[in-house]
């Protein structure tokens, strides 16, 4: 009766407690089995999430690519001059330029020659000038 009871109270350990030896008793069988270690673990991936990640690696090249269009000179701003300097894109190839010089049409010039320099179109961006001429 003691038994019976017993076991009705603690069977889950009791289950717990068989489950560990058996555990024990296979980690000691396999002791000396040398396992083989896989060099590639990629290759377990199953084909629909490799899939889907392909893609994703396609809509961030795409989005590269059109922010290199849209936006060659990124990397290479804040450029300055002589009296002025180029701050930012304003949107799609367009620069916003502030402008300390009395000669706009020099500080164009300057500008031109670095889209010359980085092997850009000059008339691909357009400039919003913005003065400011100190007195």
């Amino acid at each position: 009766m003691i038994w019976r009871e017993f076991t009705k109270r603690y069977w889950l350990i009791i289950g717990l407690s068989f489950l560990v030896i058996v555990m024990i008793g296979v980690k000691i069988a396999y002791k000396d089995v040398e396992w083989e270690t896989l060099n590639n673990p990629s290759s377990n991936y199953n084909l629909q999430s490799s899939n889907y990640n392909l893609e994703e690696e396609k809509i961030e090249t795409e989005e590269e690519i059109n922010l290199t269009r849209d936006y060659p000179l990124w990397e290479k701003l804040p450029y300055s001059g002589d009296g002025f300097t180029v701050e930012r894109y304003e949107g799609e190839l367009t620069l916003v330029v502030e402008n300390r010089n009395e000669e706009v049409l020099e500080t164009i010039k300057e500008i031109n020659s670095w889209f010359l320099e980085n092997n850009i179109a000059t008339d691909s961006h357009r400039l919003i000038i913005t003065n400011q001429i100190e007195n």
